[in-house]
């Protein structure tokens, strides 16, 4: 990219700041929406006196 175009983005990219991006301009209150998941992949195993296993069909599970 040529340097006059990356000037001219940068002269617009700082004009807007972190609260303008997440302020709420109808109920002029922060709007942030904060999630954190964990994902396990669980599948169960049963042993028989042999120590054959069979086991159950992975699933996801997601845990919030």
């Amino acid at each position: 990219m040529q340097q006059w175009v990356l000037d001219s983005m940068d002269v617009y990219w700082n004009k807007v700041t972190f609260g303008d991006l997440i302020l709420n301009a109808g109920s002029n209150y922060y709007d942030v929406d904060y999630k954190r998941s964990y994902i396990i992949d669980a599948e169960l195993r049963v042993f028989d006196e042999f120590n054959t296993y069979s086991k159950t069909v992975s699933q996801e599970i997601t845990i919030n």
